[in-house]
């Protein structure tokens, strides 16, 4: 980044920082809400350590910002240490406590975002500044959160700790993809991803030279607002996931679908819970991306699996399912501009419930012309477009999924 964008974000966090006893204590109180157990009723001021150990953290990731401070090097907090103390002999463990550190990052961001929105006019420097930010805040608590585990191992719980589980994240991650028993407390921690939430994982793939994967996958992370987890496979290829407290609202995955990319696919699986949910939203987002590249890949976009998933399912044999949609479509499947302008026109159509007026809003065409190709379309295939609409329905899905137009 441009020393302009970080002199942009030490402004903005010093705009913020007479507000971070007020940010402090609405973290404290979603803390005590979302994990109760950081203070035992039967400790004496359990609170009080509670709320200075949040005034710390949050002074510190705002100071760091403000004054250019790196994040790896700022030690956890004193507080946190006593914090720590009162939670384990209040009967709670560590978990207890990296849980607490996602919910008041999670609070943290939103709050951070409201106020970056509301001081920067440009849409660059709004950019700049919520990359780097996002980057500096997730590593503080990636860091922080890792020495406390390092520095506490008992801390842990006996009945929550292991000696065979993998310590590297990306082994840890292959691992939670597969069958084997995990404690996945212990996962969490060492990810700084919480397992439990509601996932919705990515899949990206470079489609030409220089392609950069990893940054064109942040975008999506950072853009969805939420937890996030990323790691490299194979062949270039970067795999990620967002983590929701609640399960994300179709309009949010939506939005996520249209964020634009640049030179890269990205494939989106649908939202699931815990590590079940982990792994078949990955499934599915592999399933995306393949549906993507079977398309020809040309396009830098994210594709969403429901929106495929019909055509994936019947793409399984790509040779069998081309001649399959060229047989039912017929004269529509040719590959000119005529007949594309044709089937883009009938996918919006049964997109829309078969009404004419959304159809010509969508493709931002006068409702006449809608009507004219239509007929032109009824026209090509010798029958009214009432007479087996599933039917052509699916081999239009299975004609875009395969040519991608």
């Amino acid at each position: 980044m441009t020393p302009a964008a970080n002199d942009n974000v030490r402004r903005v966090a010093r705009e913020l920082l007479p507000r971070v006893l007020d940010i402090s204590a609405q973290v404290t109180e979603r803390v005590l809400s979302s994990v109760p157990e950081l203070a035992p009723a039967d400790i004496p001021d359990s609170v009080r350590v509670v709320r200075e150990s949040t005034d710390q953290n949050i002074g510190a990731m705002l100071s760091t910002l403000a004054f250019g401070i790196t994040a790896s090097s700022i030690e956890p907090p004193s507080g946190t240490q006593e914090l720590l103390r009162n939670l384990v002999a209040g009967g709670g463990n560590l978990t207890h406590l990296l849980r607490a550190y996602r919910v008041g990052h999670e609070l943290l961001w939103q709050l951070w975002s409201e106020h970056v929105h509301s001081s920067t006019t440009s849409a660059d420097d709004l950019h700049a500044i919520l990359r780097i930010s996002s980057a500096h805040l997730f590593d503080f608590i990636d860091r922080a959160c890792q020495r406390i585990v390092e520095e506490n191992p008992e801390a842990l719980g006996t009945t929550q700790r292991t000696t065979t589980q993998p310590t590297n994240r990306i082994e840890l991650v292959h691992a939670l993809l597969g069958s084997d028993p995990l404690d996945l407390h212990a996962a969490t921690a060492t990810l700084g991803y919480d397992l439990e939430r509601h996932h919705v994982a990515l899949v990206a793939v470079g489609l030409s030279e220089p392609a950069d994967v990893r940054h064109e996958l942040e975008q999506v992370q950072l853009a969805a607002g939420v937890r996030a987890l990323a790691i490299p496979a194979d062949g270039g290829i970067w795999w990620g996931w967002l983590g929701w407290a609640t399960t994300p609202t179709d309009t949010e995955l939506t939005g996520l679908a249209t964020v634009e990319v640049h030179n890269v696919l990205i494939g989106m699986g649908e939202p699931g819970r815990g590590r079940d949910g982990l792994r078949r939203s990955h499934a599915q987002a592999r399933e995306a991306e393949r549906a993507g590249r079977l398309a020809g890949g040309h396009t830098a976009s994210v594709i969403r699996h429901r929106d495929i998933e019909i055509a994936a399912l019947l793409c399984t044999d790509p040779d069998r399912a081309r001649r399959l949609a060229a047989e039912r479509l017929g004269p529509l499947a040719t590959r000119d501009d005529t007949s594309q302008r044709l089937r883009t026109t009938l996918r919006a159509l049964f997109a829309h419930g078969h009404n004419r007026g959304q159809a010509a809003a969508a493709l931002t065409v006068h409702h006449k012309t809608v009507a004219y190709r239509i007929a032109q379309a009824e026209e090509l295939l010798g029958r009214s477009l009432a007479d087996n609409t599933f039917d052509l329905e699916t081999a239009l899905l299975i004609d875009h999924t395969l040519h991608g137009e």
